[in-house]
């Protein structure tokens, strides 16, 4: 997942590199870390987001493009989502 998480954003994505089913996938991430496999690839994605704002002068459109995202737009609405603020607020 570190590898591909720009590129891979949904848990069926990973289906053939783990050889297990996306509910399979959900259900150990839920045992492991406690939220839906899902939910761990959207918190990892803001992660990378936050680490790449915080020590580049990256435009939002750049890091978003960066992320995998097709349109700025999109990144900012799943940021504020996950984050309830947008990538440049202070």
């Amino acid at each position: 997942m570190e590898a591909d998480h720009a590129r891979r954003h949904h848990v069926r994505d990973y289906e053939q590199a783990v050889h297990a089913s996306a509910r399979t996938i959900d259900r150990v991430v839920r045992r492991a870390r406690g939220m839906s496999a899902k939910r761990f690839l959207d918190e990892r994605i803001v992660l990378e987001a936050r680490r790449r704002l915080a020590t580049t002068d990256t435009t939002v459109a750049a890091l978003a493009a960066q992320l995998g995202f097709t349109e700025a737009t999109n990144f900012v609405k799943f940021y504020r989502r996950l984050t309830g603020t947008t990538p440049r607020a202070p």
